[in-house]
C-alpha cells in the first residue's frame, strides 16, 4: 500500500473518531423533564445506513 494513501486514511479515521466524541458530549435539552436529544444516535445511524452495506 501506498504510505501517502496510508497516511491519509489514518489521519481521516482520526478525525472522524475525534468528530463522534465531541459530538457524544452535546446534549439539547428537551421540554420533557430529565430527557435529551441525542444528536451522536442521529449521526450513528447514518453512517451505519451509509457503511452498513459495504
Amino acid at each position: 500500500m501506498n504510505t501517502k494513501n496510508l497516511v491519509k486514511r489514518m489521519a481521516g479515521a482520526v478525525v472522524g473518531t475525534l468528530l463522534f466524541a465531541v459530538v457524544t458530549q452535546i446534549e439539547i435539552s428537551s421540554p420533557v423533564a430529565n430527557t435529551y436529544l441525542q444528536p451522536r444516535m442521529g449521526i450513528l445511524a447514518v453512517v451505519s445506513a451509509v457503511g452498513g452495506p459495504l
